[in-house]
């Protein structure tokens, strides 16, 4: 990403800070963060594994039971988000890595908010597939917003493919709010 303009700024300190002040199993921790020869860093975990996209991409054969736990994982994760006043905004495969050990971890709060901290976007910000139909209308999400989020990987994780698809970010967004 390029923080060339100062809502990108914004959105990489908003992470930092978000991310930085949560510490569960579910979620990647954050160790620092600054400016090195004026170029933002991040230092986090390392974690060693496969993204929930990259297991659904290969058609990984996952029984039930197991998809479950990982499933379990991320609503514990969430939960934990939650509790604190964290909305992530962007739960998807994508943000989602299983370690080496089998846990699922949740990652990218890049466009997380603290829940009290009201409207962030007049624009949709998110990605299309997974966004609640609040989010989609540039409106207040709360944590009901991850959990329609989580509700479509729930779908993805045990059917293998998005519950909305469609050519455009537009049809997509149509088909969800439809």
């Amino acid at each position: 990403r390029s923080l060339d303009d100062d809502d990108a700024q914004g959105r990489f300190q908003r992470e930092v800070r978000i991310a930085g002040a949560l510490s569960h199993p579910n979620v990647v921790q954050i160790y620092d963060a600054g400016t090195h020869e004026e170029q933002p860093f991040v230092a986090m975990e390392y974690v060693a594994g496969e993204t929930v996209a990259e297991m659904i991409r290969r058609g990984a054969p996952i029984d039930l039971d197991r998809k479950l736990e990982l499933l379990i994982d991320l609503a514990e994760g969430l939960g934990y988000a939650h509790k604190r006043g964290v909305i992530h905004r962007d739960i998807k495969p994508s943000n989602l890595i299983v370690d080496e050990h089998g846990r699922l971890k949740i990652l990218d709060f890049g466009i997380a908010r603290l829940a009290d901290s009201g409207r962030t976007s007049v624009a949709p910000v998110g990605t299309p597939s997974y966004m609640a139909p609040e989010q989609i209308m540039g409106e207040l999400v709360d944590a009901r917003g991850d959990l329609f989020s989580c509700g479509i990987v729930v779908y993805e994780v045990l059917a293998y493919r998005q519950p909305f698809r469609a050519p455009s970010h537009h049809a997509i967004y149509n088909a969800i709010l439809n």
